[in-house]
């Protein structure tokens, strides 16, 4: 049986990145309700950007504000947001962007990690639309251009390093690790 959910997200319109904008901030339904959510802070004119996840997002985004580096380097944030967001969805829709932004080439990513990849979680499957729906999104808010088949095609994306293994690659990989350690021990 299959089953399916009806998911509708949210990207905002760019908030200043900025101590004079945190009321506005505060404001953001999914902010304000202390929802899981994902942002994306951004420069346009250096094109440096940064993804991130929370379950508070006004706390979080203060403490980036407080981080010297972060508030000099980023000019404006957004917020994106869905009803149906649980932290394990955030921390999927988190580390999906940092490895599709980065592969599609806009915005430099300071991201230190890929965030937590190739994990499950309850209903995963229910969630794929999601992120293709966040992407659209994106688009159309002019933050990236290229489509998801175009990201997923690039040598880059391909070879990046934020791509993490599917569960087969993941068992191959143990095979020979297996078996190198097998042959050391003879």
């Amino acid at each position: 049986m299959s089953v399916s959910l009806e998911i509708s997200t949210d990207v905002s319109d760019p908030y200043d990145f900025n101590k004079q904008s945190l009321n506005k901030i505060q404001q953001n339904p999914w902010v304000k309700s202390q929802w899981p959510l994902v942002y994306f802070i951004q420069n346009q004119t250096t094109a440096e950007g940064y993804v991130g996840e929370s379950t508070n997002g006004y706390s979080r985004i203060i403490s980036h504000l407080a981080n010297s580096s972060k508030a000099s380097a980023f000019d404006q944030i957004s917020i994106i947001g869905c009803d149906k967001f649980n932290k394990s969805a955030t921390l999927d829709i988190e580390s999906n962007l940092i490895r599709y932004i980065a592969a599609e080439g806009t915005y430099k990513l300071q991201n230190g990690n890929s965030g937590l990849v190739n994990h499950n979680y309850y209903q995963k499957d229910l969630y794929k639309g999601l992120f293709k729906e966040i992407w659209t999104k994106l688009i159309e808010k002019k933050f990236v251009s290229k489509s998801l088949r175009e990201v997923e095609n690039s040598e880059l994306f391909k070879y990046s390093p934020y791509k993490s293994l599917n569960e087969d690659q993941y068992n191959s990989v143990l095979e020979i690790l297996e078996g190198l350690t097998q042959e050391r021990d003879q």
